[in-house]
């Protein structure tokens, strides 16, 4: 799909954004004063013109970045860095046969591509505003707007706000630059990115060759409470409750992991949606919400993200 050249208008400035070859998911965008280049975000796929989502749930390994980030920029005693910390009590009730292995499961390297879990709401959200900053910042380096600074601390640090309003170190402000913007979606754009294909309960096209195939064999196509039970009545011996991601087949919209494997936090405080390793098919219907008050060990996140101006 292409396309074509858009004009969209602000209070000040009309900004010529023009996408081009969706194989390559390369965005060009043209202003008065420069020519700023980007692919589709890094772990992301293009619902939309200018609308991301993650294609699997955020990672033990994603959420280690973040953690080392605060803790080298901030220092291990500061707030920052414990506040970023996920919560391990998460595990206090789990099957005293797990207990050795999860308690290792957010910074032993085997799990690094399962879905981080024990992460609140607010540390979720918290995240999405460092990644933002993070991949503007890169961004930013591979357009020759910025130099890489490796050694940033407390006291100096990039973030996109200080470069927008011309006070990060000796950079002036580049006019017109968008800004990309990481956030849980809402309970409205979860549901829509799940509801992709023709199976209108879980977002599956039952049609697809790969999942007629696994159908055929009685293979679960989430990993619901129905596919742990699967497990065990064929004799798999797990190590954990999760899966790496991307494990079972995408939708439509090439998003893996909305349903099951852990449920997902909206942007509605409280409410997550496509149930988990503990949760039934029934629980994890599109249009069901699930409930929480604090980190849980069935529940995660991933972020979407546009461009704004």
């Amino acid at each position: 799909m292409k396309i074509k050249g858009t004009i969209l208008k602000g209070s000040v400035h009309c900004i010529l954004i023009i996408f081009m070859s969706c194989s390559s998911g390369k965005i060009i965008i043209k202003t008065d004063d420069v020519k700023f280049i980007y692919n589709t975000p890094p772990g992301t796929v293009r619902i939309d013109s200018n609308y991301f989502a993650d294609n699997s749930e955020i990672t033990n390994i994603d959420y280690r970045e973040y953690v080392y980030w605060n803790k080298k920029v901030f220092g291990e005693e500061s707030a920052r860095y414990q506040n970023a910390l996920p919560d391990s009590l998460i595990w206090a009730y789990a099957d005293s046969s797990f207990i050795l292995p999860l308690l290792t499961y957010f910074r032993h390297p085997v799990y690094n591509d399962y879905p981080v879990m024990g992460v609140s709401y607010e540390q979720a959200c918290d995240y999405a505003v460092w990644r933002s900053d993070r991949v503007m910042e890169y961004i930013l380096i591979k357009n020759k707007l910025i130099d890489r600074h490796e050694n940033q601390d407390s006291n100096n640090y990039f973030t996109a706000v200080k470069f927008m309003t011309g006070n990060y170190m000796n950079y002036k402000v580049v006019p017109k630059i968008p800004s990309l913007k990481y956030r849980l979606p809402t309970v409205e754009e979860w549901e829509k990115l799940a509801y992709s294909s023709s199976d209108s309960l879980h977002g599956l096209d039952r049609n697809a060759p790969k999942i007629k195939r696994l159908l055929k064999k009685g293979i679960p196509l989430f990993y619901t409470k129905e596919f742990t039970d699967f497990q065990k009545e064929t004799g798999f011996n797990s190590t954990t409750f999760t899966r790496e991601i991307m494990s079972f087949p995408p939708n439509s919209h090439g998003v893996h992991d909305l349903i099951g494997n852990v449920a997902e936090m909206t942007s509605e405080i409280g409410i997550a949606k496509g149930g988990s390793w503990m949760h039934s098919i029934p629980q994890s219907a599109i249009g069901n919400d699930l409930y929480y008050d604090k980190a849980e060990n069935w529940l995660g996140f991933r972020c979407v993200c546009s461009w704004e101006y």
